[in-house]
């Protein structure tokens, strides 16, 4: 478990395997003329790469995306069997803020929160893939703003409480299944 200080991917391809990440603050950044934090559980730049299989992403919080932020151009993220729930930002992209690449499979987002885009905020330059039976947001509202979610992605109509479990276990270093 990683806490205090968001994570920080520059120039390199890095995997989160297994993983939870948690408690944890942006960030301080300038990106162009905005100043705040960034990214309060991990934060992607400089042509880096993120794969995260099986892990958890919860209890984090920046000004701009509280779970996962994938900053710059040729920088990217991958997620397959990924949770991303209780995150708080305190603009936009409470879960999830794509500026670039990111391919979403078989995740939830759900629980986050935001202003705006509470699940995932997609930037117009994103090369985005969803439609992989990800699960966004609760109520009937996705929580998405810069796309749709895919034909197969599930938007569940039920109070989040009915869909998930936003506890985090110990588990032997293992993220807890979290439906």
């Amino acid at each position: 478990m990683v806490a205090l200080a968001s994570i920080l991917v520059e120039y390199s391809r890095t995997r989160f395997v297994n993983s939870t990440i948690t408690g944890n603050s942006g960030s301080e950044k300038r990106i162009n003329t905005v100043l705040g934090r960034f990214g309060g559980g991990v934060y992607v730049s400089f042509q880096a790469g993120v794969l995260i299989l099986n892990s958890t992403i919860s209890g984090n919080s920046a000004d701009f995306d509280g779970g996962l932020y994938i900053s710059d151009e040729y920088s990217g993220a991958t997620v397959t069997h990924f949770t991303v729930t209780g995150n708080t930002a305190t603009s936009q992209g409470g879960g999830v803020f794509a500026g670039y690449n990111l391919e979403l499979n078989r995740t939830i987002l759900s629980g986050n929160s935001a202003p705006a885009a509470r699940e995932v905020y997609v930037s117009d330059r994103v090369d985005l893939k969803v439609g992989n039976f990800n699960i966004f947001g609760f109520n009937g509202s996705s929580g998405v703003e810069g796309f749709s979610p895919g034909i197969t992605d599930i938007v569940p109509s039920q109070a989040l409480s009915e869909i998930l479990d936003t506890g985090l276990a110990n588990n032997d270093g293992l993220p807890a299944p979290m439906l």
